[in-house]
């Protein structure tokens, strides 16, 4: 994991407003249009997801192939394998549902960082047990 962009990722998330509209687990990065925006294209009147932030926190893409694909982008720009449990844990889009907050994503990212990723991580996400970054488990 590329501890120092996720921390860069996670303080992002964390700092936006309660009221920010820009954010929406359910979709990488699109525009008003409903059309995807790829990392290299991100600009301003998107909505995305924690990961479709991370351009918008200063992390930029090295290659072309992450510059195109937001997978290939996670596992360049964070060393994660977006369909990891930790990748998963991060950014899956079925947090919409569950918690769909930039301070959740984020506070997601912190506890992976300090824990890593909890046993029941499946069933937090699908709202079947309690999200351990709310109740201070483990800390």
């Amino acid at each position: 994991m590329n501890q120092e962009n996720l921390r860069i990722l996670g303080e992002y998330l964390i700092s936006l407003p309660n009221d920010y509209d820009g954010f929406d687990m359910g979709d990488y990065c699109k525009n008003p249009n409903k059309e995807y925006v790829l990392p290299r294209k991100s600009e301003c009147g998107t909505v995305a997801c924690a990961l479709g932030h991370a351009p918008r926190a200063g992390i930029k893409p090295r290659s072309a192939a992450a510059k195109e694909n937001w997978e290939y982008f996670c596992d360049e720009a964070l060393d994660i394998p977006f369909y990891s449990d930790e990748g998963l844990w991060c950014f899956s889009g079925e947090w919409d549902a569950t918690d769909n907050t930039p301070q959740g994503a984020g506070k997601r990212i912190f506890w992976l960082l300090e824990h890593g990723v909890p046993e029941d991580w499946e069933e937090q996400i699908c709202g079947e047990a309690d999200l351990c970054y709310e109740s201070g488990a483990g800390e």
